[in-house]
């Protein structure tokens, strides 16, 4: 029986079996040993949406109405490849990424409260660092044109 949604149930109201099907059973998670003993217990009275956990893979699956289906894949990450401007990298166990700060674009400006610098579009793909220990506030033009 597929899930029949929410019920409150009044007091004094009784519980039939077909409201614990579908109120209740196919509206949890039900926790098995295995795959094996989830399709022992469960046989063909399967419906969409059911959900299981099986404790010997720690693994959550639903029931797509066709098979059980995972959601508790972590994933699996099989290289990580540094770009540019990065060092590191790996394709086992835990990998690092750094920044090769050589090899980034740098343009120092230097910002008090009585310099004042006007963004160009030379200025595109480089990064701006500010040396001033005070607020800085930068404005950039509407008119200058980044690519």
């Amino acid at each position: 029986m597929a899930g029949l949604g929410r019920k409150v149930f009044a007091a004094g109201e009784v519980l039939t079996a077909a409201n614990v099907g579908g109120y209740l059973m196919d509206q949890s998670v039900m926790v098995f040993a295995d795959a094996a003993s989830r399709t022992s217990a469960l046989g063909l009275d399967v419906s969409e949406g059911m959900v299981a956990y099986t404790k010997d893979d720690n693994a959550i699956q639903y029931y797509d109405g066709s098979a059980w289906v995972s959601v508790s894949s972590p994933g699996d990450i099989t290289e990580v490849i540094a770009g540019t401007a990065l060092t590191g990298g790996g394709t086992a166990g835990a990998v690092t990424l750094n920044v090769d700060l050589d090899a980034v674009n740098t343009t120092t400006f230097i910002t008090d409260a009585t310099t004042a610098r006007t963004l160009t579009s030379t200025d595109a793909g480089n990064t701006i660092l500010f040396t001033s220990a005070s607020a800085t506030v930068v404005t950039v033009d509407a008119s200058t044109d980044f690519p």
